[in-house]
């Protein structure tokens, strides 16, 4: 990852802190490419019980980075702007949640709000 200029101070110490801290991560792995922080940190309206959101963005050699099963179910998650492929990627995306939130519920008792999931799975079945 190239780097980057030093940002200037905010007006929050705790901010600061830590984009340092994710600028270290970000630069220690050469796999990814940046790192993008958004929400009430980036807008001033943080509080003492505010979190970090932030994503990080892979290297755009996936196919070196990922066993052969992930970067096949990445792929089937994105698309072209072009509403039939969107509308698989969307499913395929969807799917991959719900399997993600039934590992969350077996692992920790997370739990399934399946009324919700229902609902969300026949919008998306919809042509």
């Amino acid at each position: 990852m190239p780097r980057t200029p030093a940002p200037r101070p905010s007006a929050s110490p705790a901010l600061d802190a830590r984009v340092a801290l994710l600028r270290r991560a970000a630069h220690a792995e050469p796999r990814l490419e940046g790192v993008l922080l958004y929400g009430s940190w980036t807008t001033g309206e943080a509080d003492a019980y505010s979190d970090t959101d932030h994503w990080l963005t892979p290297s755009r050699a996936a196919e070196d980075d990922l066993p052969a099963a992930d970067l096949a179910r990445y792929t089937a998650t994105t698309a072209p702007l072009e509403a039939a492929a969107l509308r698989a990627a969307a499913r395929a995306s969807w799917q991959w949640s719900r399997e993600l939130a039934a590992e969350a519920h077996g692992r920790w008792g997370t739990p399934v709000p399946e009324a919700l999931h229902a609902r969300i799975a026949g919008l998306l079945a919809r042509e």
